[in-house]
């Protein structure tokens, strides 16, 4: 059973999407899916849906949602903060627990929803952590989103801009906007000690094994030996904005992280 509905503050709901595990299956386990942002978010909707299909077909319990100030949640677009999207991850886990009934929740982030959910567990008891296509900071996120939106307004393919109108377009990139208030504190958003994390079980499922970077924090993070996805995703690539993203093949990985295998 799927239910759609609002949840959290009466005064700044949120939209979250439901779904009850397989009865035949069901593990008494429940996952919160943490999305990406800004125009990764409408990239990677479909493929979330998918992946929710998928793990209450094995057995889980899953919730979607959207951050206060992006997709169907309430909140204008420019009002959205770091600060108020790890709030918002401990509200979906709180309503997790009521819709499905299920105390034992972990937390899937994608992309910028990984530190988020990461950033969350610092308050927040979860049974497990899966970082999907992790980015390694916030200000990694910015630099790609900025060169992307360079790359896309003078794209003989797509549209012509002048100099003056590009000019006009400060603080909005792909179609987002980014307040200076939101870019400071992305900026300050990156893979710290783990130390400072409640949850113990901590997975992550990365296309970029070329990235030595992400690689040594990732291992550096993670509880168990990082897993490699063969199907590979180039988030930079400036020509794939309009597509989906689709990794179906990870969707098992995710399963063998969410079982413990």
């Amino acid at each position: 059973m799927i239910n759609a509905f609002f949840f959290g503050e009466k005064s700044a709901p949120l939209f979250g999407i439901h779904q009850l595990a397989n009865q035949a299956f069901d593990r008494g386990e429940s996952l919160v899916i943490c999305p990406p942002i800004g125009h990764e978010f409408a990239r990677t909707h479909k493929t979330l849906k998918l992946l929710s299909d998928y793990l209450a077909n094995d057995g889980f319990s899953v919730l979607r949602f959207s951050y206060y100030a992006t997709g169907d949640s309430s909140g204008e677009s420019h009002k959205g903060s770091v600060i108020r999207w790890i709030k918002d991850i401990q509200s979906a886990v709180e309503e997790c627990k009521e819709q499905s009934g299920c105390q034992k929740v972990s937390l899937l982030g994608l992309r910028l929803g990984s530190l988020l959910a990461l950033e969350a567990t610092r308050s927040l008891t979860v049974s497990k952590l899966i970082m999907w296509e992790p980015i390694i900071s916030g200000a990694t996120f910015l630099e790609q989103i900025k060169e992307m939106h360079q790359f896309a307004i003078s794209d003989p393919e797509r549209f012509y801009l002048t100099e003056e109108s590009v000019s006009e377009t400060q603080n909005e990139y792909l179609g987002h906007y980014y307040s200076p208030e939101l870019q400071s504190q992305l900026q300050a958003l990156s893979f710290r000690s783990v130390d400072r994390y409640s949850v113990k079980n901590r997975f992550a499922v990365t296309s970029e094994p070329q990235n030595l970077e992400l690689i040594e924090q990732l291992n550096r993070l993670i509880s168990s030996p990082l897993v490699i996805s063969q199907q590979l995703t180039n988030w930079r690539d400036s020509r794939q904005l309009g597509r989906m993203f689709t990794a179906t093949q990870s969707f098992s990985l995710i399963r063998q992280c969410l079982r413990g295998e």
